[in-house]
């Protein structure tokens, strides 16, 4: 298959991004390859980024704009453009191949991207592939890289299982993926304001056949500031985690990842409690982090692979084993403060 029969169907989620869309759509404009289409769905943004959009639709008619009258939150738009993507392609020729790729709104792509995904395509006929990534700030400031790449050598059932957890991250935009992957197997975001991609890709690396690596940092992930949201969430990876556990039971394979999930479960509880050392007192802190511990005790237990979790994470972990709470809380806490000077 030649290069050019290849799509890249780029799909862009945004909600007020006016400060940062316009580089976000000059990194896709400035593609090396050609044959890409863009699918983009304004949120219901209430500053200018429809009026943006519209402009770049005009300078080339590859970028496809649709807009929302009230916000829907970022998995249903992702699956509302993944529709649009993927409609009626079932005509085609049978020869005909189309790559799903994200880009968040506020982020950016070096211009060899697409072209990357299809020289991966073509030789390794990968249903995912791997992006390494680029962390920096708001002023272009390198952070660090997540080389997604260290897990090339890695077996699949590896990959999905610290995928699951986190460890290996989640995002959509980490990846791309073959459209008819997810066509046929059904395969969407959940609806959850935080970890609506877990599930997502649990799904992708479960019916993928084949896996590959782009062994360069060709995304941008912009890190603000401000990026955190507003709206206080003492458990923000809680509802993820029981909706996997719900998804895993649904397709008979939870005891096969059950101590995975317990993982997944016990990470979820960590980031829980670091949310609420930053919201509450000390005192309130220790109270709700017990209450969440014990939960989790009852729920869960610790019959956990800790090959899947964080370092950071696993750290923790004998802590909780020894059913103790407060050396975690107090840790939580020291970071909390030193990421505030």
């Amino acid at each position: 298959m030649s290069d050019s029969e290849i799509k890249i169907s780029v799909i862009i989620p945004v909600y007020n991004a006016k400060k940062y869309l316009g580089k976000c759509l000059d990194s896709v404009l400035a593609q090396s390859y050609s044959n890409w289409e863009a699918f983009i769905i304004d949120d219901a943004s209430t500053d200018d980024s429809y009026k943006i959009l519209s402009q770049f639709a005009e300078k080339d008619e590859r970028f496809n704009i649709y807009r929302h009258n009230v916000n829907k939150g970022p998995g249903h738009t992702r699956n509302e453009a993944i529709q649009y993507a993927t409609e009626n392609k079932g005509d085609l020729l049978q020869n005909y191949k189309e790559y799903i790729v994200f880009l968040d709104s506020d982020d950016w792509i070096e211009k060899s991207y697409f072209q990357s995904i299809v020289q991966i395509a073509n030789n390794e006929k990968a249903d995912v592939i791997f992006v390494d990534v680029v962390q920096e700030d708001e002023f272009g400031n390198f952070i660090k890289n997540e080389c997604m790449s260290l897990y090339k050598e890695k077996d699949k059932d590896t990959i999905i299982r610290h995928q699951m957890t986190g460890k290996l991250p989640w995002g959509g935009w980490r990846k791309a993926v073959k459209g008819d992957l997810i066509t046929k197997n059904k395969i969407n975001y959940s609806s959850d304001a935080i970890g609506e991609e877990a599930i997502y890709s649990f799904k992708l690396l479960y019916n993928a056949k084949s896996i590959a690596f782009i062994e360069d940092a060709l995304y941008h992930y912009v890190i603000h500031s401000n990026s955190q949201s507003g709206k206080r969430d003492d458990d923000p990876w809680g509802p993820a985690s029981r909706k996997m556990e719900e998804y895993l039971k649904e397709i008979n394979v939870y005891n096969k990842y059950k101590k995975t999930h317990n993982s997944f479960a016990f990470t979820s509880l960590i980031v829980s409690i670091y949310r609420i050392t930053q919201y509450y007192s000390l005192k309130e802190a220790i109270r709700k982090s017990r209450l969440s511990f014990r939960r989790y005790q009852r729920d869960y237990g610790f019959d956990i692979e800790k090959d899947s979790l964080e370092k950071r994470i696993s750290f923790l972990l004998p802590f909780a084993r020894f059913n103790t709470v407060l050396p975690i809380v107090l840790i939580a806490k020291l970071k909390a403060i030193i990421n505030s000077i």
